[in-house]
């Protein structure tokens, strides 16, 4: 037999809730307020209400005027989830300003599965910076049937994208990337090669080892660095020597990474 809830408790939640309503029905005008600042206060608000009442007038907000309208209006529907955002957060990858995209890739990942079909379609936009945000919004989400996608972005010619998508692999962790990820190792782009070496520690498959054993003697330090967290990740007895060595490292950030290695290594 269902226990029933407490009649007190029944009447505390039901106030909270008629708080709540009055309180998302009083800041719902701030959002077409003159000055952007309290519009963005508002949205804050609304956010942290989480109610789907206001998504409406969130969506309305991803097209204001002021940036940190746009990216408030993003960062809260995020925090709400709701499904009906999807498409008007897509739109907003593309926005001029790179931290609303950021704030819409971010709420995207949180709303999760909904936003996969419409986030792998729009990978294939010939806009980089969207195939950039896709990419990482598709890593937050984490979803396996975003792998194959993601590794046809590994040969976008735009670096940020290539980034993009070695992230994301990174995030999601399948197997089926290594081989991809390996043939970063000569990118033009250093970012690429370092975040190439960092989704490699992620996803802790041993092919990728010889490599980055190399990579622990590269002559550029973050390379290094990269190298010795990803070995850690990989744990494989071949690499308790070479990190023994790596603790000489010039670098004391290398230094820093290599004691953690070894800690993750030999589990003392």
């Amino acid at each position: 037999m269902t226990q029933r809830e407490p009649s007190d408790r029944r009447r505390s939640r039901r106030r909270r809730s008629a708080r709540s309503d009055r309180l998302v029905d009083q800041i719902l005008p701030l959002l077409r307020d003159a000055h952007p600042k309290v519009r963005e206060k508002a949205a804050f608000t609304l956010g942290a209400i989480r109610d789907r009442r206001a998504v409406p007038e969130l969506l309305a907000r991803l097209r204001d005027r002021d940036i940190f309208v746009r990216r408030q209006a993003a960062e809260s529907l995020g925090a709400i989830g709701d499904a009906d955002a999807v498409e008007a957060l897509i739109d907003a990858l593309g926005d001029a300003e790179d931290t609303v995209g950021r704030a819409a890739a971010a709420a995207l990942g949180k709303i999760g599965r909904p936003a996969l079909a419409p986030l792998i379609a729009a990978l294939a936009d010939e806009d980089q910076s969207m195939q950039w945000a896709c990419a990482e919004a598709l890593g937050r989400i984490g979803d396996r049937r975003a792998v194959e996608p993601l590794l046809a972005a590994l040969h976008s010619g735009s670096h940020e994208t290539r980034r993009g998508a070695a992230s994301a692999l990174g995030d999601i962790g399948d197997r089926r990337a290594v081989e991809a990820l390996m043939t970063l190792r000569d990118d033009s782009d250093k970012l690429v090669r370092i975040t190439a070496a960092r989704a490699l520690g992620q996803i802790g498959d041993p092919r990728a080892l010889e490599l980055l054993l190399d990579d622990l003697r590269a002559a550029d330090p973050t390379m290094r660095l990269q190298a010795a967290r990803a070995l850690g990740h990989i744990a494989d007895a071949h690499a308790l020597e070479p990190l023994i060595e790596a603790l000489g490292d010039a670098d004391p950030d290398v230094r820093a990474a290599t004691a953690e290695a070894l800690h993750r290594l030999t589990g003392t």
